[in-house]
């Protein structure tokens, strides 16, 4: 995992901005945080949102324990779009095709060769 520099309300930057798409990606604020890289008032909110959520200290500072909170809702947010994709996929063949699995893993193009089709 990459080292992430410590952030707080006021600050601005590159970082900041990276962490303001990533609170909108997991926490799907409506309306989202507008990605201005500036650690303002509603960056400082979400960021506190998503501590509570987390069971983190509730202090707007997003140090160690906030970045790696973040990238563990990350990626479980990813494995979730994953399934949800191979689920849908499988119920397409399904459903067109009359394939009841998916081999192997994503991305898996159904060829002529593998559906026996000539």
């Amino acid at each position: 995992m990459p080292i992430r520099n410590v952030l707080r309300k006021d600050l601005k930057g590159e970082s900041v901005r990276k962490l303001q798409k990533e609170l909108n990606l997991v926490l799907k604020l409506k309306p989202a945080l507008i990605e201005d890289k500036h650690f303002g008032k509603n960056t400082d909110l979400a960021v506190r949102q998503f501590q509570k959520k987390m069971g983190l200290k509730v202090d707007g500072v997003v140090g160690k324990a906030t970045w790696n909170s973040l990238s563990n809702a990350l990626n479980a947010n990813k494995k979730i779009a994953v399934v949800s994709y191979q689920g849908k996929l499988a119920d397409i063949a399904k459903e067109y095709i009359g394939v009841t699995a998916i081999k192997g893993t994503l991305p898996f193009i159904f060829t002529s060769n593998y559906l026996n089709i000539k």
